[in-house]
């Protein structure tokens, strides 16, 4: 063999034993790496969510759908009497939001992380737009989709999804600038226990009922009402016709889920203060489970309300609807009209003034037909 290539041996071998020396560095790091990894998961739970791990100062995102996950909706309700119809009368442990996209502002991160850290045996899921059409294209009939897609505005479409997904699985709703002030169990299964409540529902002010929070069974009577209602003005006007600057109220808002109370009541009475005193009215709505609540029920003292659409910086994307619904109405040629009639008053600091807001003291009412 030629001596050239006999005073290479040395360098050659030597040439194998760094590489084999680097393949095997390699593999015992990764191994190390592993073995960290699957201690950090044992020490910190596991979890079927794929996005990372938020920052400690931001927990409530841990429970927030990242923007690339889909939302996990719960198995359909199972009748109880097998007929197709009569469902539990229990309140499932589902808490419901619903928000334009995902992630959500810091204000929003901060109002919602009050229901996860509050009530940490319940199911919490928010609802983006896009989640929101599924929901409706798989769920319901196609005159209901067809009715909801002709809603101009995703607040809307927001305030028709609250009905539809408390009447569909049951379960709690809050907007998403509402605070849980007490547990849910403090109040829904006293509700239940003591009361027989298979619904909840708080005045708004002295006209309406609000829609920014309620609980319910899944089909309730209560919720079938107002989702139809939504649908069959919808239909009755072949869109949505603003008329003055209530419109969003009129067709989907306090003001719908009110007639809808009145509707199953058989109520003479078209506002909430007159059928939260009317002995018959409430004696009717016990036959039905549904529990009628003072305002200060769901404005303060088991829910708060932060009222992002006039007390958030308007740049806030949780508060921009209404200049959305200003854009609607320049198209219609319709001027803003104020007060926001039905509205409680806002004072300094954000904290509501539950009592209506109208000229010379009289009641500023949203008539629903």
């Amino acid at each position: 063999m030629p001596s050239h290539v006999r005073r290479r041996r040395p360098g050659l071998a030597r040439g194998r034993l760094c590489v084999l020396f680097l393949v095997v560095s390699f593999a015992f790091v990764s191994s190390i790496r592993r073995l960290f990894s699957a201690a950090t998961m044992s020490s910190t739970g596991s979890s079927n969510n794929t996005s990372s791990s938020p920052p400690s100062d931001h927990r409530s995102t841990a429970a927030v759908p990242s923007s690339d996950t889909s939302l996990e909706w719960p198995p359909d309700p199972i009748p109880d009497g097998g007929d197709g119809k009569s469902y539990s009368k229990t309140i499932p442990r589902y808490i419901w939001h619903t928000a334009p996209s995902l992630p959500l502002s810091d204000r929003a991160n901060a109002t919602v992380s009050t229901w996860i850290d509050k009530n940490p045996s319940w199911k919490h899921s928010i609802a983006t737009d896009d989640d929101v059409e599924l929901f409706f294209q798989s769920k319901f009939p196609p005159n209901v989709y067809e009715a909801f897609s002709k809603l101009p505005l995703g607040v809307m479409k927001a305030d028709t999804f609250r009905l539809a997904v408390v009447y569909y699985y049951g379960g709690v709703y809050g907007d998403i600038d509402t605070e849980c002030v007490r547990p849910i169990d403090e109040w829904v299964r006293v509700a239940q226990s003591e009361k027989q409540c298979t619904a909840i529902v708080a005045m708004e002010s002295y006209n309406s009922f609000a829609n920014w929070a309620f609980a319910a069974a899944p089909r309730h009577p209560v919720f079938k009402r107002a989702l139809d209602r939504v649908v069959e003005k919808i239909e009755q006007d072949g869109g949505v016709v603003p008329k003055n600057s209530h419109f969003v109220a009129a067709y989907t808002g306090p003001p719908v889920l009110t007639a809808a109370i009145r509707d199953i009541l058989h109520s003479d009475h078209e506002v909430a203060s007159k059928i939260m005193s009317s002995e018959e009215d409430l004696a009717t709505a016990k036959t039905v489970g549904l529990c009628l609540e003072e305002s200060s029920y769901f404005g303060g003292i088991n829910v708060g309300h932060a009222f992002a659409s006039v007390s958030w910086n308007d740049n806030d994307q949780d508060a921009s609807w209404r200049k959305q619904r200003q854009q609607v109405l320049d198209s219609h040629g319709i001027a803003e009209e104020e007060p926001d009639g039905g509205r409680p008053m806002i004072k300094k600091g954000g904290r509501p003034n539950v009592h209506v807001v109208g000229g010379g003291g009289e009641a500023m009412r949203v008539d629903v037909k």
